[in-house]
């Protein structure tokens, strides 16, 4: 920096511009490797962390690299799998670029969640977030910044006109207008159906090769014979563990630390497949957490709560996070939810908040879960912590029958992920006091009752209470740290519904594997032929849903169609784009006109569908479909290309029911 020419900017020199990025450099980028791993003070994430590869086996570091050397002018995006080490990379990857690329390359590194006000475009949204840095300093073209936004699956949308697609735009334009680069980092799902310029990788699960230099730097911190230890731990856990946990870098580090302290055994996951294991490790881990370097009489001594009433508050805490927008709740709020749960927990929390122990309380969840945030809010240190909480949360409430108003409680808040759904369900199936038929039929009068606009269409007088709008009301009586932005009353009614119709879903999935008759049909209530009553009402959902924004049904149920039972069903019209239609019942289904462009229908049953106008692109899947030739007004390509499908794909079947 010595002799360079000062030049002016908004008033300020280039000399003060630089102090300031030093400042940042100081403040936040050059603490990166040393920030604590989930909350162990005696851990940093430099001590633990190894290299990264993608799925292609290039070093994630050095792919990044190579597109800066590229300058292709294209967005840079790094997805990943939950706990698969996105956050992490880019945090020191950061610093990397600090020691090492710096002036050619200045890192910023913005956390996408804590971002609530989008403007008009992307400089003046993202100047606000670092402070450090003054006014301007992203119209500073002298400048190359190389700008981290992390955690693209946790942008706070919900409840926005503003939408992704919009936001990504302004990225996109940002990104061919400036020198400057942009890499996102996020979950695959989050990114599926977005269309823009880019150019992608995805991180890898762990080889065995980086295993071996994760545990070697593991060593340096437990010891050769601890690691000696869990290595033969490692070889004699079930397969699943071993090839489908242990490679999970997020995974491995609680394994890890759970053997050192004794807390898991060989058969701890005996008969377990890939869900029971991951459950029996979040389970094992919570009781770790709760009683880490004390006994249960210290843990109550400092907080005044035993480990099993802390571990109802991190529930809590889990669904109040997700339902806050899966970033950061009050404490206020989790108090509120304790109330339903038990009264002198709620008690003994608010105590707690009043008073100096508040600290104490957080110190007590800190060490694999809950932080301090900002404003007396606390955030989970990991999303799939909040996920899980939430999911366990949820199994308490749906091990009884629950009520109208607990179901708009618990599910009016947002869209269900595939991750809180498969906790949920793997819970359950290990709970011996789930009655699944009990469950079915809950939801399913449920849903028949919500379809009829039966909870939206109450009138509040006395005795009677709408339930969309008493949940809209306590969404809005907890604001978290200055969200500008609520649910309105279609949004609580329809996210509600619609998830209510994923847990139907699901639930007869699971009966299946239990052979139970838990047999759904989305149209409700159908005759003794199996066909629905009212064949039209799937599709009045659907156009209900789509009030809130286009493919809004497909979206948030899309991907849980598969095996529906969709018979005689009218679809006229309906857009299921990108759904998920894998073996589902669509025979003598009414398709006219509807939307399939990316939705996948391998092994789905069309059977006299009518298909007539119906519109699909390239991305559609038809592989393995059944009764295309008996469907009615099949188009002549789509007969072609199932003749091509049949030939590059040996398991194409088409026939008959």
């Amino acid at each position: 920096m010595d002799g360079a020419i000062p030049i002016y900017l908004g008033g300020e020199n280039q000399e003060s511009i630089y102090k300031r990025i030093e400042e940042y450099y100081e403040d936040i980028i050059e603490r990166q490797p040393q920030e604590k791993v989930l909350g162990d003070d005696d851990l940093t994430l430099e001590q633990i962390y190894v290299p990264l590869e993608t799925e292609e086996g290039e070093s994630l570091e050095d792919w990044v690299k190579r597109k800066l050397e590229e300058k292709s002018n294209r967005v840079l995006v790094i997805m990943g799998a939950p706990g698969r080490g996105k956050t992490v990379f880019s945090r020191l990857f950061s610093f990397r670029v600090r020691r090492d690329l710096h002036p050619l390359w200045i890192p910023i590194w913005i956390r996408l969640r804590d971002i609530d006000d989008f403007k008009a475009n992307l400089t003046d949204t993202l100047e606000p977030t670092i402070k450090e840095l003054g006014q301007n300093w992203l119209k500073n073209e002298k400048q190359r910044y190389l700008i981290f936004l992390d955690g693209f699956d946790e942008l706070r949308m919900e409840g926005r006109v503003f939408g992704v697609q919009k936001f990504l735009d302004q990225i996109v334009r940002f990104q061919e207008r400036t020198p400057h680069q942009i890499i996102l980092t996020g979950r695959p799902l989050a990114f599926q159906d977005l269309t823009y310029p880019k150019e992608e990788t995805t991180i890898a699960s762990m080889n065995s090769a980086l295993q071996g230099k994760w545990l070697e730097k593991w060593e340096l911190v437990v010891g050769e014979e601890e690691v000696a230890k869990f290595r033969g731990f490692l070889t004699h856990c079930p397969q699943t563990v071993q090839k489908e946990l242990a490679p999970e870098p997020l995974l491995l580090y609680l394994l890890a630390v759970m053997h050192r302290d004794g807390n898991i055994k060989r058969e701890t996951f005996q008969n377990q497949g890939e869900m029971g294991a991951k459950i029996q490790i979040y389970n094992q881990s919570i009781q770790w957490v709760l009683t880490k370097q004390r006994d249960e009489y210290e843990q109550k001594k400092i907080v005044g709560l035993t480990p099993p009433e802390l571990e109802q508050v991190l529930m809590s805490a889990g669904i109040c996070v997700i339902q806050s927008g899966g970033e950061y709740c009050t404490i206020k709020a989790v108090i509120e939810r304790l109330e339903k749960f038990d009264q002198k927990i709620a008690d003994s929390m608010s105590k707690i908040a009043q008073g100096k122990e508040e600290d104490n309380l957080k110190n007590a969840l800190a060490a694999f879960y809950l932080k301090s945030a900002d404003t007396g809010a606390v955030e989970f240190f990991h999303k799939s912590f909040s996920e899980f909480f939430c999911a366990k949360a949820m199994e308490q409430c749906f091990l009884e029958s629950p009520q109208p108003k607990e179901i708009y409680d618990l599910l009016g808040y947002g869209n269900l992920t595939r991750e809180i759904v498969d906790y949920l369900f793997g819970l359950l199936g290990e709970n011996q006091g789930f009655e699944p038929e009990e469950l079915f039929t809950t939801l399913e009068d449920f849903y028949h009752k919500w379809c009829e606009g039966e909870y939206i269409d109450v009138f509040p007088e006395e005795g009677k209470e709408n339930y969309p709008l008493w949940k809209m009301g306590k969404l809005r009586q907890n604001p978290i740290l200055g969200k500008k932005t609520f649910l309105g009353l279609r949004q609580v009614d329809i996210y509600t519904g619609l998830n209510v119709l994923i847990l139907l879903l699901e639930l007869q999935r699971y009966g299946k594997k239990q052979d139970l008759e838990l047999s759904f049909h989305l149209c409700g209530k159908v005759n003794k032929e199996g066909i629905p009553k009212d064949k039209d009402k799937l599709s009045r959902i659907i156009n209900y849903s789509e009030s809130l924004g286009n493919a809004t049904f497909s979206r948030i149920v899309g991907a849980f169609l598969s095996g529906a039972n969709l018979y005689h069903a009218n679809l006229y019209q309906a857009n299921l784009y990108n759904a998920n239609l894998d073996s589902a019942d669509l025979i003598n289904a009414n398709l006219y006109n509807a939307n399939l462009d990316n939705a996948n229908l391998q092994y789905a049953n069309l059977y006299s569908a009518n298909l007539k106008g119906i519109k699909w692109n390239e991305e559609t899947k038809w592989w393995g479909v059944r009764g295309l030739e008996s469907a009615i007004n099949v188009l002549p390509e789509l007969m072609r290309m199932r003749e091509r499908s049949a030939v590059a794909d040996p398991v194409f079947h088409p026939g008959s029911p």
